[in-house]
């Protein structure tokens, strides 16, 4: 079975430019939720949608936050839920 790289976070400023760089050589699939070969938010899905489709020997490259200051500032419960829990 191919080893596959899950890069979480896929649609975001880091891990889409990680996503391009590494399609060149290995088999990644983009997770996010925007534009991505597996749609998830973390606010919204259940994280088993993620883990039935992990493989052993698979990687798992964890870059989904809420970034944004404003949103981190006006809705903490909520980007602490995302970015913590």
């Amino acid at each position: 079975m191919e080893q596959k790289i899950y890069i979480l976070g896929a649609s975001g400023f880091i891990g889409s430019h990680l996503t391009k760089l590494l399609k060149q050589t290995s088999r990644v699939i983009s997770v996010g939720r925007k534009i991505c070969d597996v749609k998830f938010d973390l606010s919204r899905d259940d994280p088993s949608i993620i883990s039935d489709l992990v493989n052993s020997g698979d990687f798992v490259v964890f870059l989904a936050s809420i970034s944004s200051p404003e949103v981190c500032n006006s809705e903490l419960d909520y980007a602490h839920m995302v970015n913590v829990a």
